[in-house]
């Protein structure tokens, strides 16, 4: 082992045993495992998913921000500046 690797070998060793890291790998094993290795499988799953929560979330919108995003229009005159005069 050279003398540089050597010094990085302790941050590696951190990086490569990070919990977080290993819970993605395991969840990533076991969807593949689930789905046979099939990637196209995958897929369609994860679209599937996304696609759900997509509705899921669409129901569950916040009032509040339909609110906001409708109270006030572009055709509003309030805050705009008048046309400058022309000379």
């Amino acid at each position: 082992m050279s003398p540089s690797f050597a010094r990085l070998e302790p941050l590696l060793n951190l990086i490569m045993t990070n919990r977080i890291i290993q819970e993605v790998r395991d969840a990533r094993a076991a969807l593949a495992a689930e789905h046979g290795y099939d990637h196209r499988k995958i897929f369609a799953w994860a679209k599937a998913e996304h696609a759900a929560r997509q509705q899921g979330s669409s129901k569950n919108q916040d009032p509040n921000k339909a609110r906001m995003a409708t109270a006030r229009k572009p055709s509003d005159k309030v805050g705009r500046q008048a046309a400058a005069p022309s000379l």
